[in-house]
């Protein structure tokens, strides 16, 4: 019987995405439909990641405060 060599995991690279606010917003909605057991990491990921850039936006007048 012969060794199965097994290859390394492979690493999850992370990408970068430019998105519009209101795309974001269709995406969360999106994701909301799906079992939070599969979504909810995704979801809190997308909203930390926008929460910070809306803030720099707000705070440099780009955008008004909701």
């Amino acid at each position: 019987m012969t060794e199965q060599t097994q290859k390394p995991e492979a690493k999850d690279p992370e990408l970068t995405l430019t998105l519009k606010i209101s795309q974001i917003n269709v995406l969360l909605a999106s994701l909301d439909e799906v079992p939070h057991k599969y979504s909810r990491s995704v979801i809190d990921t997308i909203q930390q990641q926008a929460n910070a850039q809306v803030q720099k936006l707000q705070d440099n007048g780009e955008i008004s405060k909701v």
